[in-house]
């Protein structure tokens, strides 16, 4: 379900029609004062993405420790003072970069990078890259903190997996968003910016794309890997008096054939490469071999 701040259920997941396929994770937006943006006119937003195990009561401590203050120097609080934080649609208080860490700290604890995933955009909103807007302060905090880019754009794709190595010490993902504030906007989102991710679909297999950002992420129509029907094996079913009548499933991408000595890997192995080739010699000079494949292979 969703949640607002303080908890109560906003929209029941069944009236959107999600089954248990789709996972959610709850992204809290802040915008934040210290950071320079790349819009003068404009202040930095952080996305703070928490794992969709997380309970409700880590997101509300976080708040809680969210503190702003007033010029009077009375603190406030994201989750006791909210009405008077936000006026409207108008932000009164704006806390920093480093109450937002801290308060991430305070409220979910020291180790709180293994529930959360800090996002910042790359555009108007997000950080300035010019070296002359106070970018000391921007690269610190990207370096220590940031995990994720919101980026579609192939420019700051290039930059962010291959320049970002010297520049900032590592590679970065870049995923796209819709930034829709209606359930409508979202079927409407252009195709070739979809954001394809090789992962279990948990927030563990969200995290790996900070590790592997080259080989996990790809933005376009299409998964990368996408192979004609025509190449793929789905399955193998097997009829043989040795083995009876099995039929083995295979996975859409990564397939591992695991077993003993003389368990039949090898077997296997040769049956698959016989029937996606043809080929009939599949150990050299080794004729009972490879007649024993055909023989297993044979109008099958």
């Amino acid at each position: 379900k969703f949640f607002d701040p303080v908890g109560s259920v906003l929209i029941s997941w069944s009236k959107l029609g999600l089954d248990d396929e789709i996972v959610l994770f709850p992204n809290i937006e802040l915008r934040v004062s210290d950071l320079t943006s790349g819009n003068p006119n404009s202040k930095v937003n952080l996305h703070i993405i928490f794992d969709n195990k997380s309970p409700i009561s880590d997101i509300n401590r976080f708040f809680s420790k969210l503190e702003v203050e007033r010029g009077n120097g009375q603190i406030l609080n994201f989750l006791d003072d909210f009405e008077e934080i936000f006026d409207g649609t108008h932000i009164e208080y704006l806390p920093t970069s480093s109450d937002v860490i801290t308060a991430l700290k305070s409220g979910i604890g020291t180790n709180y990078k293994e529930k959360v995933l800090i996002m910042i955009p790359n555009g108007d909103d997000g950080i300035s890259p010019n070296p002359r807007h106070g970018f000391g302060r921007n690269k610190d905090f990207i370096c220590k903190h940031v995990d994720l880019i919101n980026t579609a754009n192939p420019t700051d794709i290039s930059f962010y997996l291959e320049r970002a190595k010297d520049d900032l010490g590592r590679q970065y993902p870049c995923v796209s968003g819709c930034d829709a504030h209606s359930f409508e906007r979202i079927t409407g989102y252009p195709k070739e910016k979809v954001t394809w991710i090789k992962a279990d679909t948990t927030f563990e297999g969200l995290k790996s794309i900070t590790l592997e950002p080259e080989f996990r992420v790809h933005i376009g129509e299409t998964p990368p890997d996408l192979k004609a029907d025509r190449k793929i094996l789905n399955s193998l079913t097997i009829k043989h008096g040795d083995f009876g009548e099995q039929t083995i499933h295979f996975n859409p991408h990564l397939n591992t054939i695991i077993g003993g000595r003389s368990s039949g890997k090898s077997l296997l192995l040769s049956i698959l490469a016989h029937k996606a080739s043809g080929e009939t010699e599949l150990k050299k000079g080794n004729n009972s071999y490879n007649d024993l494949i055909l023989d297993y292979t044979q109008d099958h």
